[in-house]
């Protein structure tokens, strides 16, 4: 019972320091884009969720609607995302990612890109499929963990 608990805590460890690469990798790519580390994360959100509101994208990174509006000006302005008219309810709108498209953003993921598919190639499809279930599910606590500091953050 003990080594498995061990190897729990080598895995909470793993993944923190994946993490933290991640960030600092991050850092990385937002100054070779010239944008800030902050707006560089929110591009990424907008990868995953698709064209958003900007209250629902204000409540995914943290930050009041006033804010991500300044923030959304900025991606606009170097052409990551466009605002549109939400297509259900023309007083809303909506905030649509193209950074991928942009060839100096494919440009620097290219390498990252290469070298993970290179990875990915080394297993199995059943490995490949524990190791996709396991990082959805740390996402998802990660993410519940971002959502609740906000929301205690709200209370105090």
């Amino acid at each position: 019972m003990i080594r498995i608990e061990k190897e729990y805590e080598e895995i909470t460890s793993l993944v923190r320091s994946l993490g933290t690469r991640v960030v600092l990798y991050q850092q990385y790519i937002s100054e070779l884009l010239n944008v800030y580390s902050h707006d560089f994360t929110t591009i990424d959100i907008l990868k995953e969720t698709g064209p958003i509101t900007a209250g629902e994208l204000a409540q995914r990174v943290g930050l009041t609607t006033g804010s991500v509006t300044s923030l959304v000006d900025r991606l606009e302005k170097r052409g990551y995302v466009t605002r549109e008219r939400h297509p259900r309810d023309r007083r809303k709108v909506i905030i649509v990612p193209h950074y991928e498209e942009k060839t100096e953003v494919q440009n620097v993921f290219s390498n990252l890109n290469e070298n993970m598919l290179s990875l990915s190639a080394q297993y199995t499809e059943k490995e490949l499929l524990i190791i996709k279930r396991f990082l959805n599910e740390a996402t998802s606590v990660i993410e519940n963990q971002i959502i609740r500091s906000h929301s205690e953050g709200d209370k105090k």
